[in-house]
């Protein structure tokens, strides 16, 4: 789940959040980004409706697992 982030951080993203709907999946991703020391957020919640100011985000994509 990391790595997919860590492209756009590598690919020159100044920061990126990730959001899921399960909260074990997004702790989990969270240790491992921090271990890794990639610039990644992940937060719980579904979209539409996820914890995120409005015009948040320049770019918004799905990602399939």
């Amino acid at each position: 789940m990391v790595d997919r982030r860590a492209t756009l951080v590598n690919a020159g993203a100044t920061s990126v959040v990730a959001v899921d709907f399960s909260e074990v999946t997004v702790r989990a991703a969270q240790r491992r980004a921090d271990q890794l020391g990639v610039a990644c957020r992940y937060v719980v919640g579904v979209l539409p409706g996820a914890p995120l100011a409005d015009a948040c985000a320049d770019l918004v994509a799905q990602v399939a697992r």
